[in-house]
């Protein structure tokens, strides 16, 4: 079967920044989960970890169907941003089919109203898409999708890791300067079936 690393290297990805002035760009949050104990220590509301021989650590695992509360994490943002790239690796567990997505819902109210919502839509293995924007048009993301192998939790199915790329123009978070995001697994089936998880997540703040 295919062999891959679910722990994306961050210097393996590339970096991002707007064309149109010179900036300044730095991590201003990252966590692989391994060092976590309890995640909301590290501010994940309706956080939970898993840890599995092939994944390491990682947030989750999440199921819409099985009613499970969906995580989410609020980050301070500066007064001179302007461009922010949230990167992450997107765990896709067992039985997805094309009735199934995956959403980053971005709010700068807590969860009052979101400003944007990204909507992914999972496929059948191999025609995954790879780019695309958001809800609102603003917001770009790419995604890198790893061939898909049988690698637990429910051995009748294969599982898939997608590494996620989400470019963010700070000019969309306009009521404060704190922007929530919350990762929604819309899948209709329990835990045993399918289900999702996170990890390697890294947010890039680029400042004037």
């Amino acid at each position: 079967r295919p062999s891959y690393s679910p722990s994306y290297n961050p210097s393996d990805r590339p970096s991002y920044a707007p064309s149109s002035s010179p900036t300044a760009c730095s991590s201003i949050y990252t966590t692989d989960f391994e060092s976590i104990v309890d995640p909301a220590l590290d501010g994940w509301t309706n956080g939970q970890l898993t840890s599995q021989s092939n994944f390491t650590t990682f947030l989750g695992r999440y199921a819409l169907g099985a009613g499970t509360a969906m995580p989410y994490k609020s980050f301070e943002l500066s007064s001179t941003s302007t461009f922010l790239t949230l990167y992450f690796d997107f765990y896709e567990f067992d039985s997805w089919n094309i009735e199934d997505s995956f959403e980053i819902r971005l709010s700068d109210d807590g969860l009052g109203s979101y400003f944007d919502i990204i909507q992914i839509d999972i496929t059948a293995f191999g025609t995954d898409p790879t780019s695309g924007t958001s809800t609102g048009g603003s917001i770009s993301w790419t995604m890198v999708n790893e061939p898909a192998a049988s690698q637990g939790f429910n051995a009748i199915y294969r599982d898939q890791v997608h590494h996620v790329q989400v470019n963010i123009p700070a000019s969309l978070v306009v009521n404060s300067s704190t922007m929530t995001v919350e990762f929604i697994f819309l899948t209709n089936d329990t835990l045993l079936n399918e289900s999702g998880g996170l990890d390697n997540v890294e947010l890039i703040e680029c400042s004037s």
